[in-house]
């Protein structure tokens, strides 16, 4: 994980319908693969609900592993995730932005059911 990327263990999960509009797959200092991408998405609420809207995402370690095949332009994908401000970082040239990022594939209905049996 890039180090000027804060993860929170206490932020609120989304499910979102990503329609992929721009891929960029690299590596990070130990060679693990990651995926920054912008995507296309559906506000589901709020004062912007029903609109599509443009966001920037990345999915990085088991959870790109999970979805590198999907991660594609044109492509569009059911991820779980959650909203993150990244630190900037002007010494590196990082800007502070806001981004999704992907823990990986939301379980189906029937799944969650069997796991809370």
């Amino acid at each position: 994980m890039n180090d000027a990327t804060q993860t929170r263990s206490n932020s609120k999960l989304y499910t979102r319908t990503l329609t992929f509009t721009d891929v960029t797959i690299g590596t990070d200092k130990r060679g693990l693969p990651y995926a920054n991408f912008k995507a296309d998405t559906l506000v589901k609420s709020g004062p912007k609900a029903g609109e599509t809207i443009n966001i920037f995402g990345q999915a990085f370690g088991s959870a790109y592993e999970a979805l590198k095949s999907e991660i594609v332009v044109g492509n569009t994908a059911k991820v779980l995730g959650f909203q993150d401000q990244r630190k900037a970082d002007e010494e590196n040239g990082i800007s502070g932005i806001r981004s999704f990022v992907v823990r990986g594939v939301p379980k189906a209905k029937e799944e969650v059911e069997q796991a809370a049996a």
